[in-house]
């Protein structure tokens, strides 16, 4: 049964604020084409960093945007990665998603590549794809480490500049990562991986120069993994981490005082808040007195006006005894207009009453006031505990506002050192690698390989790059052949003799005829290739090289790949197809027009 493969769908920039950026593509060919300089590399750049690329370059016309997705099929079965622009995890959604999530990831994938992990983008991809657990080859002592996607990203998403390189198709030109990528191509050729590989022991009697060169080894092996990742232009990556992280710290510190201001403004009124409270409890307190003080005014007045009426009943009578002093009658003595002890009474009653009655109206008014006071002073309680209240709130937003700053400041510093250890690794295997140069080393005798040379595997695939290069009308393509440093040798000559331009159409028709053979021989695969600028027809032919690539070889690629190729084809290019194979593919046209004259680019521009 064919392993499974993989078609892209489309690939979408988001932002908040902006329109999304898309672009479908078709399952058997895309063709995006246009000018120079409209954004058709870019395309490329971006599908390598949502499948696991370290970085993504930064061009003025992404400015807002802030997330990329890339929709993908693995036989039929849809779903989308999502990944911030500035790097990070993915976050993997089991469907077509073309807008910002509403609902959590199916799946959050990290970006670095662990063998031993299920947690990582290339781990998950892998196993999709069938190549779950596959070794691969390191150096000539048999060490192994476990297959990495982007060991296979390099032979089926080929850029501009690798496509024209003189390396070999299959190889990146480094020399430390050479046996590592001529494993991964016999790992396609041959469906079999470097598992079983034996690793050779150190000999006890090796010379003094190879244990130099050993140690050599082990120390360039280990600088080496420090600068695994690191970025073409580490250097200028450096400056704006740098830039950004002083960006985010002057962000921050604005972030921080205001939330000091609104701290300080919330503990002003809270120290209002309490002095009123304490105003309102001392009313409380005042008025539960002044209360009870009333109420014995009340009862002072009614008990009075009872004396009162007592005196004036005891007025109409003439007692034996007088009531104030005890006095018999007889030994009362009163002179002109003197009134008697009843109505004296009466009279002081009536005089302490009307003296009472004025202490109760400003005792009254008194409280009357206080309960003004007791309803401004509680109206001023609720409104500063409402203030308070929303000044917490206030205070919660910016620490919710600080604290993705903070860790985008934590991830910006941990970028920024892994790139300055990596520079500083980059310089120790300089001073390394001249040191090398210095030392005579004796041959080491390598270790076996354990396995085939692939010849009969690597005809196969030369013979379909012949019959590729054949049906696109090549001039002297009558055979071909990989040697043992894995280069094309095309009728008698290198690929890298060749000028820029046959270069191009070299390396896609081995990039094509490599998933070809993969999947004729139901062996694991991709199952796409992108190809960027595989015809080179905006440039013109220095003197002496063959770049003079005849319209009819355009037209014949193009009919290849709408029609023959086994795969998904993305190409970006200058030159239009052939109008006979836009029925079978997606076209799709740059411009540098103003708008509503095409399109222009990936970003659509303001109205």
């Amino acid at each position: 049964m064919a392993p499974p493969r993989m078609k892209l769908r489309h690939l979408t920039f988001l932002g908040q604020g902006v329109d999304p950026a898309s672009i479908d593509f078709n399952e058997r060919l895309t063709a995006i084409v246009g000018p120079s300089d409209t954004g058709k590399s870019f395309i490329l750049d971006s599908i390598n960093y949502a499948l696991g690329g370290k970085e993504l370059r930064r061009i003025p016309e992404v400015e807002g945007y802030t997330h990329l997705l890339l929709g993908f099929s693995v036989d039929g079965t849809t779903a989308t990665l999502l990944r911030p622009l500035r790097g990070g995890k993915f976050e993997l959604y089991n469907n077509d998603l073309r807008d910002f999530p509403t609902s959590p990831a199916d799946r959050v994938l990290k970006p670095i590549h662990k063998a031993d992990k299920d947690d990582n983008l290339s781990n998950y991809l892998l196993t999709e794809l069938g190549f779950a657990g596959r070794r691969v080859r390191t150096n000539a002592k048999n060490t192994t480490r476990g297959l990495s996607f982007r060991d296979l990203v390099q032979l089926c998403v080929i850029s501009e500049g690798s496509i024209q390189a003189e390396a070999a198709p299959a190889l990146t030109g480094q020399r430390i990562s050479a046996t590592v990528e001529k494993s991964v191509l016999k790992l396609l050729l041959e469906d079999a991986d470097d598992s079983d590989l034996v690793e050779a022991p150190s000999q006890a009697e090796e010379t003094l120069s190879r244990s130099k060169s050993a140690l050599l080894d082990q120390i360039v092996a280990k600088l080496s993994r420090e600068i695994s990742d690191l970025p073409s232009d580490a250097s200028h990556q450096l400056l704006r981490l740098n830039a950004s992280i002083a960006e985010h710290y002057d962000s921050i510190e604005g972030t921080v005082a205001e939330r000091d201001a609104v701290l300080n403004e919330r503990e002003t009124i809270r120290a209002e808040l309490l002095r009123h409270e304490d105003r309102f409890a001392e009313l409380e307190e005042l008025s539960a007195r002044f209360g009870l003080l009333s109420s014995q005014y009340h009862s002072d007045i009614q008990r009075l006006e009872m004396v009162a009426e007592g005196g004036t009943l005891l007025g109409l009578f003439e007692p034996e005894i007088c009531m104030l002093c005890g006095a018999q009658k007889e030994h009362q003595q009163h002179g002109p207009g003197d009134v008697s002890g009843a109505e004296m009474l009466r009279e002081a009653a009536v005089a302490e009453m009307a003296k009472i009655a004025g202490l109760l109206l400003d005792l009254e008014a008194t409280i009357e006031s206080m309960a003004s006071e007791k309803r401004d002073t509680q109206q001023t309680i609720y409104a500063a505990r409402q203030a308070v209240g929303e000044l917490g709130v206030r205070v919660s937003e910016l620490d919710r506002t600080l604290s993705p700053k903070r860790n985008d400041l934590h991830e910006l510093n941990a970028a920024r050192s892994k790139i300055e250890r990596a520079l500083s690794a980059q310089e120790q295997i300089r001073s390394v690698e001249s040191l090398r140069s210095t030392i005579e080393l004796d041959a080491m005798k390598p270790a076996s390989s354990g396995g085939s040379d692939n010849d009969e595997e690597k005809r196969e695939l030369a013979a379909l790059i012949a019959e590729i290069l054949n049906s696109w009308g090549m001039a002297g393509t009558n055979t071909a052949r990989l040697d043992e440093k894995a280069e094309l040798i095309v009728d008698g000559r290198p690929r890298s003799s060749r000028g820029k331009g046959t270069r191009a159409l070299l390396h896609s028709a081995f990039s094509l005829a490599l998933a070809t053979y993969c999947m004729r021989r139901e062996q694991p695969h991709p199952g796409f290739v992108v190809l960027d600028s595989p015809l080179v027809t905006y440039r013109q032919p220095d003197p002496g090289e063959d770049e003079d690539i005849p319209a009819s070889v355009s037209d014949s690629f193009y009919r290849y790949l709408a029609t023959e190729f086994e795969g998904q084809a993305i190409v970006l290019e200058n030159q239009d197809p052939p109008s006979d194979v836009y029925g079978d593919t997606t076209i799709i046209t740059f411009t540098k027009r103003e708008r509503g004259q095409g399109r222009y680019g990936m970003f659509p521009i303001a109205p």
